[in-house]
């Protein structure tokens, strides 16, 4: 991601750069060739941001996914905690009885 935002800060500079070369050209051509190479820089850093996006909404679905799963994992454990107090509960319930018909 840094390197995406690098580029766009590099196309972001040269587009400042050679917008200050047109304004000093000397003569159409030079003037021409600022001009162009701004365009293509703007181009760049839409397609740049284009990419950015696609990036960004991936995540968010990466992320989305994650906090499915993080909710699968909470219900688990609650299942988990809920058998284990049960199996605890059937224990005692076991041992009463057995300290009942010992008595018998």
């Amino acid at each position: 991601m840094s390197d995406l935002l690098q580029e766009i800060k590099d196309y972001l500079d040269s587009i400042r750069h050679n917008a200050v070369n047109a304004a000093l050209a000397k003569n159409v051509n030079e003037y021409g060739v600022c001009v162009k190479i701004v365009s293509d820089c703007e181009e760049a850093v839409l397609s740049l941001f284009r990419k950015l996006d696609r990036e960004y909404w991936k995540l968010w679905e990466q992320f989305e996914q994650a906090q499915v799963k993080i909710e699968r994992c909470k219900e688990i454990f609650k299942d988990i905690r809920e058998a284990s107090s049960d199996i605890y509960a059937l224990r005692k319930a076991e041992q009463a009885l057995q300290t009942l018909e010992g008595e018998e």
